[in-house]
């Protein structure tokens, strides 16, 4: 310290002044000092200043001498330094204190001042002051970038949308520190909040508090860094999930303690919790969809398997459900569906698995019971259905319901041979007039001999070229314009009657003709591409590919040749693909997709959202267009939750760069719902119907 070295210094010149040349030596090391020495007399005129004088303010030593010192000083200082100065020089111990000393130039310098008293050697009576001044302006600016630094991370801190704190480790260890965004985001002040170490734990979630206090007790002893989501309960009594992450830190003479951050992720964590929920059920009912259901069926038989308990296998539809949907809208068909769903919730039990296997197929697996009690609860839901009127848009209906059903004690190799089994016993109940249940048996007839009559049938119309294209438009909701068309497929009979796809496309899936069909559509709609290239109006159309198609070679090979012959722009053939097939085989689905573009065409993903399994798998995809599921949009004026996973598909589209279209919209309402979410088109009743491609 500077007043230590004035000390030593006046020693050492006194020791030296004692002897030989002592008064020399003693100016020698004044005049060599880097600090500034100085005398001032009583009324504050500067008796004598050494050499330092020139670096530290500019002056040569004669111009100051016999000047007052408070021609050097800052002038907000001198009056607290006066005060300091008389009292010195009425002989009170030294005073040591920052000043601010104006150089020659007029620039500012920070000195540290150490004055003392000098007395008279034979009475004591106090002559003047001694003034030892060090320069400290490199000290003062790296302690002012030191407070902005530390201003800088407390603001950076206190700004971002997390928690940050320093805490001890444990249940009840000290909180050190903890931001101001505390109070937002769980509604407690800093001050309640440090005032009580045991607030932290006892505002977990009761669910999670035992799993963190072990994870933050373990990772404490590792001394690796926490990283953990838990519920915390805020001051009001809400739920907020927060990732709490966080380094154990050590530093020298300090007990260890954790530096971290609180974020809240509830809005995250709400939509996995949604995305989960519709990757295993239909968004339409709420209930199972075919693969979770098919998983619980699996786990089931091998339960059954280990344990020798008795379950049973339902499966059942409505009757005249598509009846219902081409007379009165699919909007009446999904009210139907709905509504049957809800009244198998109101009879099965917690424990039995319901699930809609898609369209109008339900599937229920009944825990412990044996056939004749399976047997009973089908006669309870015939019954119920029969009595209880089902109101849907225009009237009330009383549907029935056909059902099938099996012992699952059958030696099932697994959950496909046992819906299978309960396939074929639903496919008797309805052969045999339906609003009934049937028992399986081997002995019944095999679900094929409709489908064998449609196969011939399909041969036939591709041998007789009977293959009719229709289309519907799909409108750009920007422009209100037709932007493409989706290309259907009919058959024609002989009589002349027009055939619709559901009727003959599951026989064409069964028996390998979805592939001639598929290639038939493509070649024809190349035709009309290129014939429209030329008139008023060009087309561009969406054709559909099934799941064989994708994996025949022969298919883009024969579209290449297709487009090469006829010249037609690529840029307005577009092929999809449903999210079921995308998600049965993600590897298959991409170098379909990434063949497409090569040859300079588009590919869309339909009936996306029916499931949601793809959304974890939608980045791999190169997918132009998504078309959201029907049931989705079936939902939107009524069904809050449609409204919001809409919004979500939508918003995910967008980040992508991909366009998103909405199908079966069957109502104005629904239209401007879709225009609202920001989706890019719409396809349906409301906008056209399907009509033949001329």
């Amino acid at each position: 310290m500077p007043g230590n070295r004035r000390e030593r210094l006046i020693a050492m010149a006194q020791e030296l002044n004692a002897g030989d040349g002592g008064d020399r030596l003693y100016r020698a090391l004044v005049e060599t000092s880097t600090d500034l020495i100085s005398f001032i007399h009583p009324d504050g005129r500067i008796g004598y200043v050494n050499g330092a004088c020139r670096q530290v303010l500019g002056y040569e030593p004669e111009e100051i001498w016999g000047r007052h010192f408070s021609e050097f000083v800052s002038p907000g200082e001198l009056p607290g330094l006066d005060i300091e100065f008389e009292r010195v020089k009425g002989g009170e111990p030294r005073f040591r204190r920052p000043v601010t000393a104006v150089r020659k130039d007029g620039s500012e310098v920070k000195l540290m001042f150490n004055a003392s008293p000098l007395p008279r050697r034979e009475d004591g009576e106090t002559i003047g002051v001694v003034v030892i001044a060090t320069d400290i302006s490199d000290l003062v600016a790296a302690q002012e970038s030191l407070r902005e630094a530390e201003v800088r991370y407390r603001t950076l801190v206190e700004q971002i949308p997390a928690v940050s704190y320093i805490a001890d480790p444990g249940a009840e260890g000290k909180w050190r520190y903890v931001s101001p965004q505390l109070e937002q985001m769980l509604g407690f002040s800093q001050d309640e909040w440090i005032s009580d170490p045991t607030l932290w734990a006892r505002r977990i979630h009761p669910e999670d508090r035992d799993r963190v206090l072990e994870e933050e007790q373990r990772d404490a002893v590792q001394g690796v860094p926490l990283a953990s989501e838990y519920r915390m309960i805020t001051k009001d009594g809400r739920v907020v999930w927060v990732r709490d992450e966080g380094v154990l830190l050590a530093e020298a003479g300090e007990a260890p303690h954790y530096q971290g951050m609180l974020t809240n992720v509830t809005e995250r964590k709400t939509h996995e919790s949604q995305l989960q929920f519709l990757a295993d059920h239909d968004p339409l009912t709420g209930l199972f969809n075919r693969r979770r259901f098919t998983d619980e069926l699996e786990l089931e038989i091998k339960l059954m398997r280990r344990d020798g308990h008795p379950s049973a296998l339902l499966m059942l539809d409505v009757d005249g459900l598509k009846r219902v949907n081409d007379t009165r809208g699919h909007q009446a068909g999904d009210a139907l569906v709905r509504q049957t769903a809800e009244l198998l919730r109101e009879r099965l039990r917690e424990t039995d698995s319901l699930g809609r296997l898609g369209g109008d197929e339900f599937a229920v697996i009944l825990r412990g019971s044996r056939v004749n009690e399976a047997a009973a609860v089908a006669q309870d839901l015939l019954e119920r259905f029969r009595g209880r009127e089902q109101v849907l848009p225009g009237k009330a209906v009383r549907p029935t319901i056909s059902i099938g059903l099996t012992s699952l004690r059958r030696n099932f190799t697994g959950p496909e041979e046992a819906l299978g089994a309960a396939d074929r016993a639903l496919y008797e109940a309805k052969r045999t007039g339906g609003d009934r249940a049937a028992m399986y048996s081997r002995r019944l007839p095999p679900r094929t001999e409709d489908r064998t009559s449609w196969a011939e049938q399909i041969r036939s119309a591709l041998e007789q070229d009977r293959v009719v294209l229709y289309r519907q438009p799909i409108v750009e909701l920007a422009t209100q314009r037709v932007d493409r068309y989706e290309v259907l497929l009919r058959l024609r009979t002989p009589a002349g009657d027009v055939v619709p796809p559901d009727a003959f496309l599951p026989a064409a899936e069964r028996f390998d003709l979805i592939q001639q069909l598929d290639r038939r559509t493509a070649a024809e709609a190349i035709q009309r591409i290129a014939a429209s290239a030329s008139g008023p109006e060009p087309m561009s159309l969406a054709v559909n590919v099934a799941a064989k198609t994708i994996d025949d070679e022969r298919y883009l090979e024969g579209v290449a040749q297709a487009l090469s012959e006829t010249g037609a722009d690529p840029g307005s053939l577009i092929f999809e693909a449903s999210e079921q097939v995308a998600v049965a085989d993600l590897n298959r689905a991409r170098r379909f997709a990434e063949s497409v573009h090569e040859l300079g065409c588009g590919f869309s993903l339909d009936n996306f959202g029916s499931g949601f399994g793809s959304f974890f798998y939608l980045k791999h995809l190169p997918v132009d267009h998504l078309k959201i599921d029907g049931d989705l949009i079936g939902g939107l004026a009524a069904t809050p939750v449609d409204r919001e996973i809409v919004a979500s598909i939508v918003g995910v589209a967008k980040s992508m760069r991909r366009q998103t279209a909405g199908e079966r919209v069957n109502d104005g309402r629904t239209l401007d719902l879709l225009a609202e979410l920001g989706v890019d088109h719409a396809q349906g009743f409301h906008l056209g119907t399907p009509t033949p491609i001329e």
